[in-house]
């Protein structure tokens, strides 16, 4: 039987290493797709995201159907207060945009707000007193009404 020595040789080698850090796209934290609320009710929402590299964070909105009414202010920590209260006059569906940026990537979200009209009772204004030039469009309209009153009463003797 023999025996075999083997031998190792380890050889090592320097040589420089170049480490580039590629830049990764923020990503949103926040996951609503759509809200539904009611005429003249509080709409309030956080949006928030978060940089995988650690990057500052800005946030934008836009939109190019809701109202100027509509408060936006980016904490410039990754997230984003929205608030809004609709009146009674804006039942109906909207889209918020928002940007999360480093600087180098926008990520978007897109938000669908739905206002449900509010049903609310008839109300009437109360004049304390009638402004002349009304009385006389009420005289008028009188006139007019008996004459059609007149007229028909005719037709119906024929």
């Amino acid at each position: 039987m023999r025996t075999r020595l083997f031998t190792i040789v380890i050889i090592t080698i320097l040589m420089p290493l170049t480490v580039f850090c590629q830049n990764r796209p923020p990503v949103w934290i926040t996951d609503i797709e759509g809200i539904e609320c009611s005429e003249n009710a509080v709409i309030l929402f956080t949006v928030e995201g978060d940089d995988p590299d650690g990057d500052d964070l800005t946030i934008t909105f836009y939109s190019d159907d809701l109202p100027r009414e509509v408060i936006f202010d980016d904490k410039g920590n990754g997230t984003g207060l929205f608030l809004w209260v609709p009146g009674f006059e804006d039942a109906g569906c909207y889209l918020a945009n928002f940007v999360l940026s480093d600087n180098e990537f926008d990520v978007l979200l897109d938000i669908f707000i739905t206002i449900c009209n509010v049903n609310r009772p008839p109300w009437a204004y109360q004049f304390d007193e009638i402004p002349d030039s009304f009385q006389l469009i009420l005289k008028k309209m009188k006139i007019v009404f008996l004459l059609f009153l007149l007229t028909i009463f005719r037709v119906m003797q024929l």
